[in-house]
């Protein structure tokens, strides 16, 4: 492990926190997908 790289501390916070923020914004995109996906099935087929 000699010639490993490692990353600062702050560069590690940084990647954490962005690891973090993508991942909130993809699970609220992907979230609000499949609502209005469940909403449009719903007025289709169910007539609600």
């Amino acid at each position: 492990l000699k010639k490993v790289v490692w990353l600062t501390r702050r560069e590690a916070a940084y990647l954490t926190a962005l690891v973090l923020i993508v991942a909130i914004a993809v699970g609220l995109v992907l979230g609000a997908i499949d609502y209005g996906f469940t909403n449009l099935v719903d007025k289709l087929f169910i007539g609600r």
